[in-house]
C-alpha cells in the first residue's frame, strides 16, 4: 500500500495529514529525534513538535526523557486493535440510538423513485436482507440471479419466499409459480421487478429497454396493494395450471380474458 493511500486511510480514522505522516515516519525509521522527523517527512519544523504532542496525547506515539528527545511509535497492531474496540463500540452505541430515535419517528408515508438500474437492485436486495418473516417477489430471471445471495440468506433465516416467476424454470429458496403470459407482458408491461417485505416495505419497477421507473416506500397502504397485486398473479396462474382448459378457452396469452 502505497504511502499517500496510507495517510488517507490514517485521515479516516482521525488523524491529520501532518499526524499521519509523523506516524508513518517513525514506523519507517525510529527512534528520531523531532528535527530528524520534520526533515524526513517534510513536516515544517515549526509545526513538528505540535504534531508530535498530538501523537503522544492520542497515545500513538512515545518519547523519551533525556535530552535530546527521541520519538518511537505504537506498535501498529496494538494501534488498529485500539481503533477496531473504539469504534465497534461506537458503532454498537450508534446502532441502538438510531434504532431509538426511529422508533420515536411518525409513519413514513413518503414514495422514493430510482431511475438507476443498480440502485434499484441494491434497494431491493436490501429489503431481502432485511426480511425476517415473508418475501413476495415477482421478477424475470436477471433479476433474480442478482438478488440469489440475499435470497439465499434470507431462506437460511427461514424466511417464507413466494416467487411469480418469469421465464423462470426452478427457484431454491421457496415457492415458484409460473407466470406464463410471457409475451403479452414484455410486450404491453416491459421487464418488471415488485418486492415485498414482511408487510414493512415494498418495491415496483418497470425495467424495459427504455427510461427506467421505480419507487420504493414504507407506506402501509401502498405496501398492501404491491402485494396483493404479486398475490393475484400467484393465484391466477396456480388456477390456469389447475384447469388447462381455461387457458385453452381464453387463448394463448389469455388474449380473451384481457380484451375487456
Amino acid at each position: 500500500m502505497e504511502i499517500d493511500n496510507l495517510v488517507a486511510a490514517l485521515n479516516e480514522v482521525g488523524l491529520s495529514t501532518y499526524e499521519a505522516r509523523a506516524y508513518l515516519g517513525l514506523l519507517r525509521n525510529h527512534p528520531e529525534t523531532g528535527y530528524e522527523l520534520a526533515k524526513n517527512t517534510g513536516i515544517p519544523q515549526a509545526k513538528i513538535y505540535e504534531v508530535l504532542a498530538r501523537l503522544i496525547e492520542k497515545g500513538m506515539i512515545s518519547q523519551t526523557h533525556v535530552e535530546p528527545t527521541y520519538y518511537a511509535p505504537m506498535d501498529p497492531e496494538e494501534f488498529i486493535g485500539q481503533k477496531k474496540d473504539k469504534y465497534s463500540r461506537l458503532l454498537d452505541e450508534l446502532s441502538m440510538g438510531l434504532a431509538e430515535l426511529k422508533k420515536q419517528g411518525g409513519p413514513r408515508e413518503y414514495v422514493w423513485n430510482l431511475h438507476k438500474y443498480e440502485d434499484i437492485i441494491d434497494r431491493a436486495a436490501s429489503f431481502c436482507a432485511e426480511a425476517q418473516q415473508k418475501i413476495y417477489l415477482l421478477s424475470w430471471q436477471p433479476e433474480l440471479d442478482r438478488l440469489a445471495p440475499a435470497l439465499e440468506l434470507a431462506h437460511q433465516r427461514g424466511v417464507e419466499i413466494v416467487l411469480v416467476g418469469f421465464d423462470v424454470n426452478s427457484f431454491a429458496y421457496g415457492k415458484l409459480i409460473k407466470h406464463r403470459a410471457l409475451g403479452h407482458i414484455r410486450s404491453e408491461r416491459g421487464q418488471q421487478l415488485m418486492v415485498v417485505a414482511d408487510t414493512k416495505s415494498a418495491l415496483m419497477a418497470a425495467l424495459g429497454e427504455g427510461e427506467l421507473h421505480a419507487f420504493w416506500t414504507q407506506s402501509l397502504g401502498i405496501i398492501r396493494l404491491v402485494r396483493d397485486y404479486i398475490l393475484h398473479e400467484a393465484y391466477l396462474w396456480n388456477i390456469l395450471d389447475r384447469f388447462a382448459e381455461i387457458r385453452d378457452f381464453f387463448g394463448e396469452d389469455l388474449a380473451g380474458l384481457r380484451n375487456l
